[in-house]
């Protein structure tokens, strides 16, 4: 998969004011398919100032048979909010 932007860029710019990282890694078991956040490598190292954002459950529609649908416009704004100090400031 090839990053929205480089290593280097984020490195000119992790310091700008208006940039917000959020991370919604999952790790796929290739052999079993089984699906697991990616929490617990997030919270063991990181790219300073981003937050975590679980893409199973925060970002996804509880109780479907599919995994990663889309939430609700609700539940995707909700998450986002939990999440404000990440956001983007109005300006």
């Amino acid at each position: 998969m090839d990053p929205l932007v480089s290593t280097s860029w984020l490195e000119a710019h992790l310091r700008d004011g208006d940039l917000r990282i959020l991370d919604a890694t999952v790790d796929v078991n290739v052999t079993t398919g089984a699906v697991e956040s990616g929490r617990g490598r997030w919270e063991s190292g990181h790219i300073p100032g981003s937050s975590f954002a679980d893409l199973l459950t925060d970002l996804a529609q509880p109780d479907d048979r599919l995994v990663f649908t889309m939430p609700s416009a609700e539940r995707f704004a909700a998450a986002m909010g939990r999440r404000a100090p990440c956001m983007p400031r109005s300006r």
